[in-house]
């Protein structure tokens, strides 16, 4: 791999169905596209963002872009309020998540 590597490139050949991935900062940028390369290839994403707006924006965008929109634990992306600082958040955040039955 070079500097010019995509993500799309790193992943190539690798089947991640149903695998969880948590990405956190992926209201935009390297988070964004991370996010997006995973959900394309099948992982279970969760996006975490300071920016609830924005980290929902990107999901949609990425469930449009991939096709990787199932509303279930073995696949879908889905986004969460979360400033890393905030350890009651992180908790909520788990809580919500496995309420969902969207473990990771």
């Amino acid at each position: 791999f070079g500097h010019d590597t995509t993500t799309d490139e790193v992943l190539e050949g690798i089947d991640l169905s149903a695998t969880p991935a948590l990405v956190t900062g992926g209201s935009g940028g390297l988070g964004a596209e991370t996010a997006r390369a995973l959900a394309a290839k099948g992982a279970r994403v969760v996006v975490t963002a300071r920016d609830m707006a924005k980290g929902e924006s990107v999901v949609a965008g990425i469930r449009k872009s991939t096709g990787n929109d199932a509303e279930d634990a073995t696949c879908g992306v889905r986004s969460y309020a979360l400033d890393a600082d905030a350890a009651k958040r992180l908790w909520k955040v788990s809580e919500e998540m496995l309420g969902e039955q969207f473990p990771l």
